[in-house]
């Protein structure tokens, strides 16, 4: 059987995302698009976090990154770079206008390239990690659907706050990793059409894989992030070194005596399986 392809979107810097009330405290430039200082911390966690691990997937996909034409030349130097090392994204640059009208162009270009049989997309924020066998596991479950449209959630993650190097366990089916296999020739053809957090609510079939051994994607938590919070939950007490392992990104600051005590509290063993024994 063959495998679908899969279309990865980013959305980077594009108008669409400073339409809703940022979080408390956030400092944002009126065009953050253009401003030097913001699209520099942009950057940095992207190629920090976000590249790498997509770059680590084993599978063939295609990476539609979207940024505003406004970039300033220097990013889109620095962009072009990059892309010559990961030559499976393909920056695309939209004005105003078209800022308003990238899902309907995305959907196009799918439409255009994939024209006949399914083809799987995922959405992965600019500061965000997914594990590097990430596709490999999502095209593992989409071989088990008979149905299209479905949604696919990976309900387990972490949420990695960068300024005090904390994780926690995050389990959240409506979470902001989802992909949709479907139709390529379907008018709504990509997973950003729909809203993640409001996903239940369309009525699409949701396929839902509890993973946590390890987990499948992280919610990297910064000073620039306009929305996300740390989110409250368990700590997040995998083995430090297998987590560095499996996701090198991470800079963790578990001392060992922390660790264990970590691992009492929440009933994890070093293998990072949760051990479900009631208290």
């Amino acid at each position: 059987m063959n495998k679908p392809p899969i279309v990865i979107v980013t959305r980077f810097n594009i108008r669409v995302h400073f339409k809703c009330a940022p979080k408390a405290g956030t400092n944002i430039p009126e065009k953050p698009w253009c401003d030097s200082s913001w699209m520099s911390e942009r950057m940095r966690l992207f190629e920090t976090y976000t590249l790498p691990s997509v770059a680590r997937q084993s599978e063939d996909y295609e990476w539609l990154v979207l940024f505003h034409k406004d970039t300033p030349p220097e990013f889109r130097n620095r962009i072009t770079q990059l892309n010559g090392k990961v030559p499976q994204m393909t920056p695309i640059y939209l004005d105003d206008e078209e800022c308003d009208y990238h899902l309907r162009m995305v959907s196009d270009y799918i439409r255009k390239k994939y024209s006949t049989g399914r083809v799987i997309t995922l959405r992965i924020d600019s500061d965000d990690i997914i594990h590097h066998d990430y596709l490999t596991r999502l095209l593992k479950e989409t071989d088990k659907i008979s149905s299209v449209p479905t949604i696919i959630s990976f309900t387990d993650g972490f949420s990695f706050d960068e300024e005090s190097k904390r994780i926690k366990w995050y389990h959240y089916e409506q979470n902001h990793f989802l992909a949709m296999i479907t139709d390529a020739s379907d008018e709504k053809n990509c997973i950003l059409h729909f809203a993640h957090t409001t996903i239940k609510q369309r009525g699409i079939p949701i396929l839902s894989i509890k993973e946590k051994n390890p987990v499948t994607w992280i919610e990297v938590v910064s000073r620039v992030n306009y929305i996300n919070t740390f989110r409250s939950g368990p700590d997040g007490c995998c083995f430090p070194y297998r987590m560095k392992t499996e996701y090198p990104q991470l800079d963790l600051h578990y001392n060992p005596f922390t660790w264990v005590m970590l691992c009492l509290k929440n009933r994890t063993d070093v293998s990072g399986k949760r051990n479900n024994k009631a208290d």
